[in-house]
């Protein structure tokens, strides 16, 4: 995963489709959050771009700026640590 710098709703779904195929090649588990938020948030953007949110420049703002920040760094924080091997992704454990 690059590092995290997020400014637009395509920059979260593009972290978060980097986690999703890196979960599917290692078959973990872990994925299935960022699966569900990614559909989440796409939806969010679909919501953006047909003009449904009354102030769309707070809605994307809110959808980058919460939850992306916690939950990317935090796995990133798993990958990047020597206690995650492989083994452990595939498993789903989190340390």
């Amino acid at each position: 995963m690059s590092e995290l710098e997020l400014a637009t709703i395509d920059d979260v779904l593009a972290e978060l489709g980097a986690i999703i195929e890196l979960t599917v090649e290692e078959d973990s588990p872990l994925g299935i959050f960022a699966y569900v938020y990614r559909r989440t948030t796409a939806k969010i953007a679909e919501g953006l771009d047909q003009g449904r949110f009354e102030d769309a420049g707070r809605m994307e703002q809110f959808d980058v700026c919460i939850c992306p920040p916690l939950y990317l760094l935090n796995f990133q924080v798993l990958l990047d640590s020597p206690f995650a091997k492989k083994e452990e992704l595939k498993n789903g454990f989190i340390i």
